[in-house]
């Protein structure tokens, strides 16, 4: 849930440029952050009600995809496409040698696993997180342009 309120902490309608100066996000970008947030709760609320089924196969597809869109639609707004794709690459390199090191020694992280409800791997770490990963990243980089104005 603490992912709904950094969703939703982004100022509908606006972005920051580089130099700080606050402009107008287009409307159908605008569209598109809302669709994919009334679509991550929507998951979220069914996931809670429902026991089971294809929502709990889903549910890990559809709350990072969204996520993912509008870490993007931001990202894009933020940086260009080269430095959003470089910070993609650098958090996953990074992420994937933690979490395989925490996986398989305990350290940093302590011990643990993922099941395969995440889907496929690479190690031992899903491709899911990654993108999760990436977004969260994003959204902390990103801050000043959440809290500007």
């Amino acid at each position: 849930m603490a992912n709904i309120a950094i969703i939703l902490s982004f100022r509908s309608g606006y972005k920051c440029n580089t130099k700080g100066e606050i402009m107008e996000i287009n409307k159908k970008q605008n569209l598109i952050i809302w669709i994919a947030i009334t679509l991550f709760a929507l998951t979220n609320i069914v996931v809670g009600i429902v026991d089971g089924g294809i929502i709990r196969v889903l549910a890990p597809f559809l709350s990072i995809g969204t996520l993912s869109i509008v870490a993007i639609i931001h990202g894009t707004n933020r940086y260009n496409v080269k430095t959003l794709i470089i910070m993609f690459l650098l958090t996953c390199t990074i992420s994937w040698s933690y979490e395989s090191l925490s996986i398989l020694t305990g350290f940093p992280f302590g011990n643990y696993f993922y099941s395969d409800i995440l889907g496929p791997k690479i190690g031992l770490v899903p491709y899911l997180n990654y993108a999760s990963l990436f977004c969260c990243w994003l959204y902390v980089v990103g801050n000043r342009t959440l809290y500007v104005g």
